[in-house]
């Protein structure tokens, strides 16, 4: 058996990973509480979700494993698909901009207005927050993420919601009022 190059374990977030030597022997292996991820020359990112891990292959391909499935499947470029402890579900084209985040950007196509604010509220502190009789506003744009303040604001212009701000730390997007 092969000594793995590298094992990462990660437990929440996302990360994008490049590995380089294709002649390398030695599997580098992302594992998480779902299961694990081979690299097989390849970039990919690995994302940990409410309801398991997402797996987006960016370049050639990746062998995924769920921890509770003795089956490995082999995704490849342009693929997707969530992992779970008990099994790997359906193979998902990947969504255009999915590593926009590694230049600052988040990049959203027909997503609805609560996904987005959830995303933005990752990159700021406190709490960012969507009103229920909006949250099914559709939105397609590109929002920088350095500065989620900007990315707000760039809201107003298309949607009909105002941003409401009790505190630098609590913030919400909410239905726009007629004055």
């Amino acid at each position: 058996r092969t000594t793995p190059s590298v094992v990462a374990y990660q437990e929440d977030g996302e990360i994008l990973v490049e590995t380089g030597d294709h002649n390398d022997p030695r599997p580098f292996i992302v594992e998480t509480s779902d299961g694990s991820m081979r690299a097989l020359g390849t970039r990919f990112l690995v994302r940990r979700e409410d309801d398991g891990t997402l797996l987006s292959v960016l370049q050639s391909a990746v062998a995924a494993h769920a921890q509770r499935d003795d089956r490995e499947q082999i995704l490849r470029e342009g693929q997707q698909m969530l992992m779970t402890r008990d099994g790997l579900g359906p193979m998902l084209a990947l969504k255009p901009g999915a590593d926009a985040w590694t230049q600052g950007m988040l990049v959203v196509d027909n997503a609805r207005l609560a996904d987005l604010v959830a995303e933005l509220g990752r990159y700021r502190p406190g709490y960012l927050g969507v009103a229920p009789d909006i949250a099914e506003l559709r939105i397609t744009g590109s929002f920088p993420l350095a500065d989620t303040d900007l990315a707000l604001q760039a809201l107003l212009p298309t949607l009909p919601v105002q941003i409401q701000q009790r505190t630098r730390w609590w913030v919400t997007v909410s239905e726009k009022t007629v004055d």
